[in-house]
């Protein structure tokens, strides 16, 4: 196929400056057809990466008033479970109070009770003797009167007492809440 001149200085001017005719590609054209794709290929992930940012944003706003009611809900439910469970707690405390109340009050009318008088009796008996006889008392007026006695002597009562006698007695003088080991339970 023949050519003119003028057509083929078209061609080289076309050329020159990156434009061809129709199935005529120079070797310019061919990086600016990749630049141009990679361009065409970066607009359209920027816009779908603004689309996607702008659904994010509107899901947002649509529910944010939602999400903060159901936070206040979980936060309201969390406090009236910790509310109770503060009430549980003081009704426990009260109960403990209410028993020490009471054993202080017991102990207090049995150390009434084991006058001054009684002790010294106590005090002058022969060991197996007085652990026989308070064995047989009461454990409130036993435990009062042991408390009242000094420390050597009562340890030489309770240790010719029967063992879970002397361990129950023992634990009347020390009081309520604790435990076998002498910590609180």
């Amino acid at each position: 196929m023949k050519r003119s001149n003028g057509a083929l200085c078209s061609l080289g001017l076309a050329a020159a400056i990156g434009m061809a005719g129709p199935g005529i590609e120079t070797v310019q054209a061919q990086p600016r057809k990749a630049e141009t794709a990679k361009a065409a290929q970066a607009a359209e992930k920027a816009g779908e990466v603004a689309s996607a940012a702008s659904d994010v944003e509107r899901f947002c706003a649509n529910n944010a008033a939602s999400v903060g009611a159901a936070r206040l809900s979980w936060q309201a439910a969390r406090l009236r479970e910790l509310e109770t469970e503060v009430r549980r707690r003081i009704e426990e405390l009260e109960a403990k109070k209410a028993e020490l109340v009471a054993w202080m009050a017991e102990r207090d009318e049995a150390m009434r009770q084991a006058s001054e008088s009684v002790v010294a009796i106590y005090a002058r008996m022969r060991p197996d003797a007085a652990a026989q006889q308070l064995a047989a008392m009461e454990d409130a007026m036993a435990a009062a009167v042991l408390a009242k006695l000094p420390s050597r002597s009562a340890g030489v009562i309770l240790n010719e007492m029967e063992s879970a006698r002397a361990a129950r007695l023992t634990r009347v003088m020390v009081g309520p809440g604790k435990g076998q080991d002498g910590k609180k339970s």
